[in-house]
């Protein structure tokens, strides 16, 4: 699987981008999964970066669920508010996909 990643929103850069891609089966266990990051370390605001996960599917998959997670800086004034890692979840992001 190859994608983009995007920041459209953050005024500071994102880094170290990391993703874990989990094939799902019909009791929602995951049954196979995969690991990478963005191909840029940094990624700023509006400047996309590639990524590609290598997923061995084992057969069973219904969905297939992602979790990303990346660091913002923490420096400057708006540390306290905005730097340390994030880490968010998407279900189901391949709908469709056999």
């Amino acid at each position: 699987m190859s994608g983009v990643a995007n920041n459209p929103y953050s005024p500071v850069a994102l880094q170290d981008l990391e993703f874990r891609l989990y094939g799902v089966n019909a009791q929602g266990s995951n049954v196979s999964r995969a690991r990478g990051s963005a191909k840029a370390y940094m990624i700023y605001t509006n400047d996309p970066a590639t990524f590609t996960l290598d997923l061995k599917t084992v057969g069973g998959e219904v969905r297939y669920d992602m979790v990303y997670s990346y660091m913002l800086p923490m420096e400057g004034r708006i540390a306290i508010l905005t730097g340390g890692e994030r880490q968010n979840f998407a279900r189901n992001i391949c709908a469709g996909l056999q």
